[in-house]
């Protein structure tokens, strides 16, 4: 059962479950997903529902030509399951018609692998080093979560 909470600031969203959490900060345009556990197509289905949720959420507070900036980490995430994949796949299309920078941070090649093959965006890029994801995603003067 996901748990949904609002902080400080102009709304921001937190939303948690086993198998992933969502944490946006409006204000900042930005967003900061982490993955885990092997995903069934319902698990993706429901992650897919709740991250549209929250990217809508915090786009409706930035000029339309402003890249909504998205951390994702997924070094607990195992690789996507067929079922799971074609929900993901979903996602992508959608998250790629819209501005967007994602930085992806993954546990191993193989998973590297899976995930650029998913990149439908070009402006998205896969690392496995938190530090480099970070550089890449903010290296454009934009603030630095703390």
């Amino acid at each position: 059962m996901p748990t949904c909470g609002k902080g400080q600031g102009l709304a921001r969203l937190k939303i948690e479950t086993e198998f992933y959490s969502l944490t946006t900060e409006p204000s900042l345009g930005r967003m900061r997903m982490r993955l885990s556990g092997f995903w069934s197509d319902r698990i993706a289905a429901d992650f897919a529902e709740h991250f549209t949720l929250a990217s809508s959420e915090t786009r409706s507070r930035l000029p339309p030509d402003r890249e909504l900036l998205i951390l994702a980490d997924l070094r607990e995430h195992a690789i996507f399951s067929r079922d799971a994949l074609g929900e993901i796949e979903k996602l992508a299309s959608g998250v790629a018609k819209r501005p967007v920078r994602i930085s992806i941070i993954a546990s191993s090649t193989l998973q590297r692998m899976q995930l650029r093959r998913l990149m439908l965006a070009r402006q998205a890029d896969i690392f496995l080093d938190e530090r480099e994801a970070m550089d890449w995603l903010f290296g454009d003067g934009v603030e630095r979560p703390k």
